[in-house]
């Protein structure tokens, strides 16, 4: 997406080519819209490389246009300043070619330090488990095509199952593609659409989106004067990675012994990072038995999935090449 709009398909209409242009310009003029820049992947859970004149874009909120040849996008080092002054900044989808070149000039790479990535533990690189990854996609694949009704619950997904429901110290476990999709499928289970609010101390944007339309129903903040209902759902995550607060768990289960409500915690930032046998901040805070459900992910701490895996997008490219042969 460009400066001067957003590229439309020969098919669009004037009515949905206006409402981009509005909808991007109203977000340009309150300074909302944001642009993705590139990095260049290494084997760490910290860092990363860039080019110099798009970290200077990156920095002054500039837009990045992708370029496809390394040739185009020779630079001379003391554009970096006109760049950052609102002149875009190209992509190089060539990964060796960035790393590499020196010719007329090319600036080279920086490494940055990135705290805001979610891999705590680095086990994202670990060798132990970039091999267990390499020894499965080697053996099956990239595994059923399918849902697990369609296609059966593979060997391999019940063994995490049990694995993360034994770390829990939970009766058993439900795998799902993404913690929006637990969060989701939770409320959906839980608080069929009965118009009855869903009451919440805190929750993460991952929880809060995939509540609204699951239920149907408001999302409420509780209080701790509110009496007994038919059937209350309280929902909290445990450690709020935004300002590295812990939920008061102790609190949250006494409240819960006297208004007799069903606990969600969702543990995503604390599951392997907290407790004695890393089930999470309730296990530390020693009461998990008063947790209903424990929600996590394999996207932060385990390092497994999160987004889209640098693996899965290189099968999907060369199945794209594949199938063009």
């Amino acid at each position: 997406m460009s400066e001067e709009g957003p590229i439309r398909g020969a098919s669009a209409s004037p009515s949905w080519s206006a409402w981009l242009d509005d909808s991007l310009g109203d977000l340009k003029q309150r300074n909302l819209l944001r642009s993705q820049h590139p990095t260049i992947p290494l084997k760490s859970s910290t860092t990363a490389q860039i080019d110099p004149w798009d970290l200077a874009a990156w920095a002054s909120g500039v837009e990045s246009p992708i370029v496809n040849d390394w040739e185009e996008a020779q630079i001379n080092p003391r554009d970096l300043a006109a760049w950052a002054s609102g002149v875009q900044a190209p992509i190089v989808n060539d990964w060796d070619a960035r790393g590499t070149s020196t010719t007329r000039g090319t600036p080279q790479l920086h490494t940055l330090r990135l705290f805001s990535l979610n891999d705590y533990l680095g086990l994202g690189s670990h060798p132990e488990v970039c091999q267990a990854a390499a020894t499965a996609l080697l053996k099956v694949g990239m595994g059923p095509r399918s849902s697990a009704i369609v296609g059966g619950t593979t060997t391999i997904h019940r063994e995490l199952e049990c694995a993360l429901a034994d770390l829990k110290g939970t009766e058993d476990c439900l795998l799902f593609p993404s913690g929006f999709a637990a969060n989701m499928c939770v409320v959906t289970a839980l608080m069929p659409a009965s118009g009855a609010p869903i009451k919440c101390f805190a929750a993460n944007m991952c929880v809060v989106t995939a509540l609204m339309p699951a239920s149907g129903a408001p999302i409420q903040l509780l209080k701790s004067s509110e009496g007994n209902g038919s059937r209350r759902l309280v929902i909290t995550d445990s450690l709020f990675s935004m300002d590295g607060d812990f939920a008061d768990l102790k609190a949250i289960a006494k409240l819960k012994e006297r208004y007799n409500f069903l606990l969600a915690v969702d543990e995503a930032h604390a599951t392997l990072v907290c407790g004695e046998r890393g089930g999470g901040a309730a296990e530390a805070m020693h009461v998990e038995d008063q947790v209903d459900l424990h929600i996590g992910t394999l996207s932060k701490a385990f390092g497994a999935l999160g987004a889209l895996p640098i693996p899965v997008v290189s099968a999907a490219l060369a199945s794209l090449r594949v199938s063009q042969r």
